[in-house]
């Protein structure tokens, strides 16, 4: 039944070519119509709904593009065949093969193939839409009150971005994490339909999704609750818990409750006991009939970290590397370099770049 819908999907985009005329090339569902130039330039996408052209004005950028080195490529010519957009570069020595599926309310795009083993970088869908109201790289979506987008990467050889005024949706992929397989959704429906549509998306296509956050977040009951960032320790959990049944707060928040970012072992002066202190607490706190929340920063390593004194592990990033300008002893506090770090924060921080 499955394959029977594709093929259905399929046909439809084919017949819809045919009566573009022109070596036109139409993609369409159930909400949107998408219609791209022989030379693979995007010329609209069209919301059935209303028929409104919902691309921004005087704005034409080709479907995709590619870059090798420092030079940037859009396609000469682009045509539609057997559920695939073939563009061609470079009078025809590079060629790009994408699959399309049409599902009912959104599209998927994947890249099948890359002649050119040198290609670094493709860039998809490169829409530039009507000025929205809301624009969120975050949550990739730009809407307004009447109709909106959202592109998601559904896999992690894609980066979505999603940005600017005014706002431009577009799928990268890197030569580094593999071009072929980057695979993404392009959503374009009327506003009041989005969170459906998203929720559609990451069931039907394989995402990794929590029940109370994204597009299901407004529909989860626990999401309606209140929580404090609080210093809870074996000592006061007691009175946390007081005042949280007081002000009616639903969700205790431990931070900070760690020694480094890095490992997280639980500080001495809050858990004495170590982590056995740290789980009877948190058992207090469910006892009471609230949750227990635990605040990190998984993107920060402290300097005082096992992973970075005495010795950096070798699976921490590498941001750049700098060369002694005098040999160091275990009681230095100051590294001397022959390269000046003048690209990095002076101050390590929650805050800093």
């Amino acid at each position: 039944m499955a394959d029977r819908l594709l093929l259905l999907a399929v046909v439809a985009c084919c017949q819809a070519i045919a009566a573009a005329g022109a070596g036109r090339i139409v993609l369409q569902n159930d909400l949107a119509t998408y219609t791209l130039a022989p030379d693979g330039t995007t010329i609209a996408l069209t919301d059935k709904a209303t028929r409104k052209n919902r691309l921004a004005p005087d704005t034409r950028s080709p479907f995709l593009t590619l870059r090798k080195g420092k030079t940037t490529l859009a396609p000469e010519s682009c045509r539609f065949a057997d559920g695939r957009l073939v563009a061609a570069f470079a009078r025809g020595a590079i060629t790009v093969a994408i699959k399309v599926t049409a599902k009912s309310r959104y599209l998927v795009f994947e890249v099948e193939s890359v002649s050119d083993p040198a290609v670094d970088e493709v860039s998809l869908a490169n829409l530039v839409v009507a000025p929205a109201k809301y624009v969120s790289g975050m949550s990739g979506v730009a809407a307004d009150d009447e109709f909106a987008f959202a592109l998601r990467a559904l896999n992690l050889r894609t980066n979505g971005v999603v940005g600017g005024r005014p706002p431009r949706l577009a799928a990268i992929a890197y030569r580094k994490y593999g071009l072929v397989g980057a695979r993404f959704a392009l959503v374009a429906c009327p506003a009041p339909k989005l969170r459906d549509t998203l929720k559609e998306v990451v069931r039907n296509e394989g995402l990794p999704y929590n029940p109370l956050g994204g597009p299901f977040a407004l529909d989860a009951e626990a999401n309606r609750g209140s929580y404090v960032f609080a210093a809870v320790s074996e000592a006061n959990v007691d009175q946390w818990i007081a005042l949280c049944k007081r002000a009616g707060i639903a969700e205790l928040h431990f931070h900070p409750w760690w020694r480094s970012l890095g490992h997280y072992e639980p500080r001495k002066d809050l858990f004495p006991n170590g982590l056995a202190g740290m789980k009877a607490t948190v058992a207090k706190v469910h006892a009471a009939g609230l949750k227990a929340g635990l605040h990190t920063l998984t993107g920060c390593i402290s300097p005082n970290d096992p992973w970075v004194t005495p010795v950096p592990d070798k699976r921490l990033a590498t941001d750049a590397t700098l060369t002694l300008a005098a040999d160091l002893d275990a009681k230095a506090t100051t590294v001397p370099t022959t390269e000046p770090p003048g690209q990095f924060d002076t101050v390590w921080a929650y805050g800093s770049r």
